[in-house]
């Protein structure tokens, strides 16, 4: 679910027990707030595949054109808000 405009798209994204995003990028930096759940922030083309672990109440920042994927990593659902800006899509 998300709302976007030419200079920002934001939105919000619920994950089950177990599921993951699709690895994605973005043409903007990217902000987000972890509503409720355990998630994890895969960076999958840094040295090692670092792994970023959040909790409710977390903020995570993501800058322009870096590959990243969530999981959830917990037994509830996870809820998080994200801000796109200024491209959602990749340059």
């Amino acid at each position: 679910l998300y709302c976007a405009t030419e200079h920002l798209t934001v939105g919000r994204l619920r994950l089950l027990p177990g599921q993951r995003s699709a690895v994605e990028r973005h043409g903007g930096d990217e902000g987000l707030y972890v509503l409720s759940g355990d998630v994890n922030v895969l960076a999958p083309e840094a040295e090692g595949q670092v792994w970023f672990e959040l909790k409710p109440r977390d903020g995570f920042y993501v800058p322009a054109g870096a590959p990243h994927q969530y999981h959830n990593t917990g037994s509830t659902p996870a809820e998080i808000i994200f801000g796109i800006a200024p491209n959602y899509r990749p340059d």
